[in-house]
């Protein structure tokens, strides 16, 4: 992977993709299943991430990922009118519009 550039994406959910369904000390579970890309692809889509869904009748868990940022709170944005007696208000919102999706 190093070699061609590319780089894990990481993961959230189970830590194991893979279990040879069997019990007791022959039981063995691993990561073998991932998600790479390489400098470009991570590029156009900064917020991707891969999820690990729960191994069910298979033996390898299916990878789901999501190239869309991610859903913001459900809170309501609230403006408070003394936000803009400050001049340095245009300042940070233009700083946090850069941040967000």
């Amino acid at each position: 992977m190093n070699h061609n550039g590319l780089a894990d994406l990481g993961y959230s959910g189970p830590k194991f993709t893979w279990t040879n369904k069997r019990y007791g000390l022959m039981h063995i579970r691993e990561r073998l299943d991932k998600g790479i890309a390489n400098p470009m692809w991570t590029t156009l889509f900064p917020y991707a991430t891969i999820i690990h869904l729960p191994i069910n009748s298979f033996d390898h868990a299916h990878l789901l990922l999501t190239t869309s940022c991610p859903r913001r709170s459900s809170k309501p944005f609230k403006f408070e009118d003394f936000w803009a007696k400050y001049s340095s208000s245009l300042e940070v919102i233009k700083k946090k519009k850069i941040l967000e999706c």
